[in-house]
C-alpha cells in the first residue's frame, strides 16, 4: 500500500530530519548529555473547505541546537518529504553559527524517495546539506505542503531520537468541519491541549515542553507504538444546514476505500481464466485455493511500484497476470479474480500490519492500514492470503499481520472487520536434537532439527534465495551450538510440499569443549545459552519489545557416556515460570546417556513495560544454569 506524507514532522520521528535554534542557546538544562536537542518543533495544519472541497496546509518549521561533535557528524544533511497527494509549495533551510551567522545550505536536490525497500513511487525527497556546522551552530528548516486530500492528514510526532524542549501542534478548521484527535504514547498525559475559537475558525493547540529523547530500540515494534504524537482527522463537514460524515466511522473509511475498486475486475483474460481453469479441475473449494495461491506465489513477483493514485488503485488482474509481477494490491487483485472465477468465495481486505499500533474500530483512518491482501471464506472461517509472502503457508497469515483487524470488502455497501489469528506457539516448533561423543580428539555427533509452521515457511524461504555455499555458511551460524569452534558437515534438509515441515540434518566436531583432568571429564551439557544477555533495562527501555511469532522451542542433548564412565555429578534440574514466560529444564540419566532438555517457549508477540520485570524474573533463575557442568569419572 502506498505511503502517506503530510511532512517530515509526521514521520516516526527518528532524528535524521532537520532543525535549528537560537544562537547561543545551550541544551545543558534539562538535557545535559544530549548530542544535539531540538529547541522547537512547530506544526499549524490549517484546513480548508472549498464549497465540500476539502484540502489542507501545512506549516512546518523546526530548529535544533547542535551540541557535540557526533550531534554535528549525524545531523549534517537534511530532508523534506513529499508527493503528489502533500505538494511542497515553499521551503527554506539554513545554519545559524555560533558567532550568528547565517550559512546558506549546498548540494540541493529533488529526486525519487527510496523509504521503506519500495520499488517506485511518486514520493519525492528534496535532500540538502548543513554547512558551516560545529558545535554551538544551529539548523533551521522550514517549509509549506498543500494537501490535495484531506482524508490523508497524518499524525504529528512530539518524541524524536533527540530530546525536544518546545513542541507544538496546531490544527486550524473552520466552522462548518468539525475534527477529532487522540493523542497516544509514552508521554501522552503530559501534552497540553487547549481549544481557542475566533469568529468563523477554531484552533486546538498541543504542546509539550521537554520531551526525553527516544532513541530506537532493538527488537522493537513501530515507533507509533510508543512515541508521543497526535492523531488529529476530519470527522464531519457541514452541508447546506446538514453535517455530513467524513471519518466519522469504519464506514466512513469504507466507503472512501471502495472507491478504490470500482471497475476492478470486471472480466479477467483468456489467459488468466486459462490457467485458473486448469488449476481448478476436480478440486474442492480448499483445494482450488491451495493450488492458486501457490501458483500465484510462485509465478508473481512482488515489488512496490506505486505513483499517485495507483498507490491506492489495484491494477486490473489481467495485466498483472501478463507483467507476472506487482504490489500487494495487485496481488490481491489477481488472487481475488482468479479464485471467484473458480468458485470461492474471495474479496478484497485492507489490513494494517503489525507495524502499525492502530485498529479500525478506533481511528477509522487510512493510517490504520499500510497492505492490501485477499480473503478466502471456507465453511464459514475466512483465511487470509499475502500474495507478497512467497513462503507462507496456506491456512496460516503472514507473521506481519497476525492479531491485526482485516477490513473485508464483501460488496460496495458491506463489508467486515474481522480479527486476523495469532497462529498458537504449538504450530511453530523448534525441535532440535544433538547426538554427541566424547572421543580422543573431543566431541562429535549430529544434529536433527524438526522445524514446522513459521520456522519451516522461514526455512523454505532461506533454501530459495541462498546457493548451497550461502546456506552452509547461513547453517554454520543459524544452528551453532557449544562453541565457536564447531565445524558441520554433511548438511541435508528435508521438507514437505506444503512447506508446514521442514527436517535439517548435519555431522559436527565441537573440539576443546569438554575438558578431561586425570579420570574425569567435564562439560557444559547446557549448549546453547539463548538468553544470557537479554535482560531488560527496566529504567531505560521505553518500547515494548517484539516477537516475529509466538514459538516452542524444545533443545536436547543427548552425551554417551564412554566405554568404563559413569556420572558422578550433574545439576539439578529447574522448572520455573510467572504470567509473562518461563522454562522447564531436566536432566536425566537413561542407560548408558546423560540427557538435558529444554522448554523454552514466546508466549507474547509483544512484551510491554509492565511485563519487564517479569521476564527479568525468570532470567534470573535461568542464567545461573548456563555455568553448570556434568562431571564423568571411571567406574
Amino acid at each position: 500500500m502506498r505511503r502517506i506524507y503530510l511532512a517530515a514532522a509526521t514521520l516516526t520521528g527518528l532524528a535524521f530530519l532537520t532543525s535549528q535554534s537560537v544562537a547561543g542557546q545551550s541544551p545543558a538544562q534539562p538535557f545535559p548529555d544530549a548530542e544535539a536537542v531540538y529547541t522547537k518543533l512547530s506544526c499549524e495544519v490549517t484546513i480548508h473547505n472549498d464549497k465540500g472541497k476539502l484540502t489542507a496546509r501545512t506549516n512546518y518549521a523546526e530548529d535544533m541546537l547542535l551540541a557535540t561533535d557526533k550531534g554535528v557528524k549525524m545531523m549534517g544533511h537534511g530532508a523534506i518529504y513529499h508527493s503528489s497527494f502533500n505538494e511542497l509549495k515553499d521551503w527554506d533551510a539554513y545554519t545559524r553559527s555560533a558567532e550568528n551567522k547565517k550559512l546558506k545550505v549546498s548540494h540541493v536536490n529533488t529526486g525519487a524517495s527510496r523509504q521503506d525497500y519500495v520499488f517506485y513511487d511518486d514520493a519525492k525527497e528534496t535532500s540538502f546539506d548543513f554547512t558551516g556546522i560545529a558545535p554551538g551552530a544551529t539548523r533551521h528548516i522550514e517549509y509549506e505542503l498543500f494537501h490535495s486530500d484531506a482524508h490523508l492528514l497524518t499524525p504529528f510526532y512530539f518524541d524524536r531520537y533527540f530530546p525536544v524542549r518546545d513542541g507544538e501542534l496546531k490544527v486550524v478548521f473552520p466552522s462548518d468541519v468539525q475534527v477529532k484527535y487522540l493523542v497516544k504514547g509514552a508521554n501522552a498525559s503530559k501534552v497540553q491541549v487547549q481549544e481557542t475559537r475566533r469568529k468563523d475558525r477554531t484552533t486546538y493547540t498541543f504542546s509539550l515542553r521537554d520531551a526525553q529523547s527516544v532513541p530506537g530500540y532493538d527488537n522493537a515494534p513501530g515507533h507509533s507504538y510508543f512515541a508521543t504524537h497526535v492523531i488529529f482527522y476530519i470527522d464531519k463537514v457541514e452541508d447546506d444546514g446538514t453535517w455530513k460524515p467524513f471519518l466519522s466511522t469504519p464506514d466512513d473509511l469504507y466507503r472512501y476505500n471502495y472507491g478504490f475498486l470500482k471497475g476492478l475486475n470486471t472480466e479477467i483474460s483468456a489467459d488468466l481464466a486459462h490457467i485458473t481453469d486448469s488449476l481448478s479441475k476436480g478440486a474442492t473449494d480448499l483445494e482450488k485455493a491451495k493450488r492458486i495461491y501457490r501458483w500465484v506465489q510462485a509465478s508473481i513477483k512482488y515489488v512496490a511500484f506505486e505513483e499517485g493514485l495507483e498507490g491506492f488503485v489495484p491494477r486490473q488482474a489481467s495485466l498483472v497476470c501478463t507483467r507476472r509481477f506487482g504490489d500487494c494490491k495487485d496481488m490481491a487483485s489477481i488472487l481475488t479474480a482468479m479464485l471467484t472465477h473458480a468458485g470461492v468465495k474471495a474479496y478484497y481486505t485492507w489490513i494494517g500490519t503489525r507495524h502499525l499500533p492502530y485498529r479500525y474500530t478506533e481511528t477509522p483512518l487510512p493510517i490504520v492500514d499500510n497492505h492490501m491482501i485477499c480473503a478466502i471464506l471456507i465453511d464459514g472461517r475466512f483465511i487470509f492470503l499475502d500474495g507478497t509472502d512467497s513462503d507462507c503457508v496456506f491456512g496460516m497469515p503472514s507473521s506481519h499481520i497476525q492479531g491485526k483487524e482485516a477490513l473485508v470488502a464483501l460488496s460496495e455497501k458491506e463489508y467486515k472487520i474481522v480479527p486476523v489469528e495469532i497462529v498458537p506457539k504449538e504450530a511453530n516448533l523448534y525441535r532440535d536434537t544433538t547426538w554427541l561423543e566424547l572421543t580422543d580428539k573431543g566431541l562429535v555427533g549430529k544434529i536433527r532439527i524438526h522445524l514446522t509452521g513459521y520456522y519451516s515457511s522461514d526455512m523454505y524461504g532461506l533454501l530459495n534465495y541462498k546457493n548451497t555455499k550461502e546456506r552452509d555458511d547461513d547453517f554454520q551460524t543459524r544452528f551453532a551450538r557449544g562453541s565457536n569452534k564447531i565445524r558441520f558437515s554433511d548438511w541435508a534438509v528435508d521438507q514437505s510440499p506444503d512447506h508446514n515441515s521442514a527436517w535439517v540434518t548435519a555431522r559436527f566436531s565441537l573440539p576443546d569443549y569438554a575438558r578431561k583432568l586425570g579420570d574425569e571429564w567435564i562439560m557444559n551439557l547446557n549448549l546453547f545459552k539463548l538468553f544470557e544477555d537479554q535482560a531488560i533495562e527496566t529504567d531505560k527501555r521505553k518500547s515494548p519489545v517484539e516477537y516475529r511469532y509466538l514459538t516452542s522451542r524444545n533443545l536436547t542433548a543427548i552425551l554417551s557416556l564412554p566405554p568404563g564412565y559413569q556420572v558422578s555429578s550433574v545439576p539439578r534440574s529447574e522448572h520455573f515460570a510467572n504470567n509473562t514466560w518461563g522454562f522447564d529444564l531436566q536432566y536425566r540419566q537413561e542407560k548408558d546417556a546423560i540427557i538435558l532438555t529444554q522448554q523454552l517457549d514466546t508466549d507474547h508477540l509483544l512484551l510491554e513495560q509492565d511485563q519487564f520485570a517479569a521476564w527479568n524474573e525468570v532470567l534470573s533463575h535461568l542464567v545461573p544454569h548456563y555455568k553448570q557442568t556434568i562431571v564423568l569419572s571411571k567406574k
